[in-house]
């Protein structure tokens, strides 16, 4: 349980986080 906790706030750091900046700018291009 903690085991699974500490693998999501990996994956949330190195992955979510990187492309969540990319997204965001990628939406912001097509929006403006």
């Amino acid at each position: 349980s903690q085991l699974a906790i500490e693998q999501g706030r990996f994956a949330e750091q190195y992955f979510i986080k990187p492309y969540q900046t990319v997204l965001e700018q990628w939406s912001a291009n097509y929006t403006n």
